[in-house]
């Protein structure tokens, strides 16, 4: 909620608003794009400070989500799941416009990048709030908490009308391929979805890409995701992200909500 300033004297209001004025013809500063061949990135620390999609920003951490969850609420940060799981050692993201969050909204947002269909540049899962993320040599983690308890059937339509992507990510050409995937049941989540997708290079044999795998789904009216891909270490390697990684870390997370 906004807060209200101060009674002072009418002489202070006008100096600090003639400060402000002159501050206000500053021009924000767009996200830099990388230029890196379009293969899984590291992730940024959580201090970085690159503006994210509006649809990754959080309101007053100290609100709850509303009745529809589709609110503008937050979550405190101890809902988020840290700590050791499933072989990782999970942190929390400090920042909800750092690269580990805004990537499962907007996958390629910290890269120049040109899709067709230019809508699958977004995967439909939006309003996320906190998370956290571990890396070993060979693979990234990433889980979050949403309000958007629409953002699991948003993702199924992305993951329809994107079965097959073409286009260029910093200025090198992909082929995307993205397909369903059967989840498990895992108690107290309903509205599960799973998605692969195939980081392909046009032109390869089919072995010069890497995959990475997104669960969305709702605890009442929390959203959940938790995400998954191999590092450069890890595609060097040939090493895949693992699917069962990512429904553990999910079943993790959502096992903490309900606890």
């Amino acid at each position: 909620m906004p807060r209200l300033l101060p009674a002072i004297a009418a002489t202070s209001v006008a100096a600090v608003l003639l400060s402000l004025s002159a501050c206000s013809n500053a021009a924000p500063t767009d996200p830099a794009s990388s230029a890196q061949q379009p293969m899984p990135r590291e992730p940024k620390t959580s201090g970085s400070t690159t503006s994210s999609p509006s649809v990754t920003a959080s309101a007053d951490p100290t609100t709850s989500p509303g009745s529809s969850g589709q609110g503008d609420g937050s979550f405190p940060a101890s809902k988020i799941l840290t700590g050791s799981v499933a072989g990782f050692t999970l942190e929390e993201v400090e920042e909800t416009n750092s690269e580990p969050l805004t990537k499962l909204s907007h996958p390629y947002y910290f890269e120049e990048h040109q899709l067709d269909p230019a809508a699958c540049e977004a995967t439909g899962i939006e309003k996320l709030v906190v998370g956290s993320q571990a890396q070993t040599e060979h693979e990234i983690v990433t889980v979050a908490l949403g309000s958007d308890v629409m953002s699991p059937e948003r993702h199924q339509q992305y993951a329809k009308k994107c079965a097959e992507v073409n286009g260029t990510v910093d200025g090198y050409p992909v082929l995307l391929n993205i397909e369903k995937q059967k989840v498990p049941d895992i108690e107290g989540a309903g509205d599960v979805v799973a998605t692969m997708t195939d980081h392909g290079i046009p032109g390869s044999e089919g072995d010069a890409g890497y995959k990475s795998y997104v669960i969305t789904g709702n605890v009442g009216t929390t959203n959940v995701v938790a995400y998954t891909t191999t590092t450069f270490d890890g595609n060097d390697a040939g090493v895949e992200a693992s699917f069962d990684t990512v429904v553990a870390v999910f079943k993790a997370q959502v096992d903490k909500l309900r606890g």
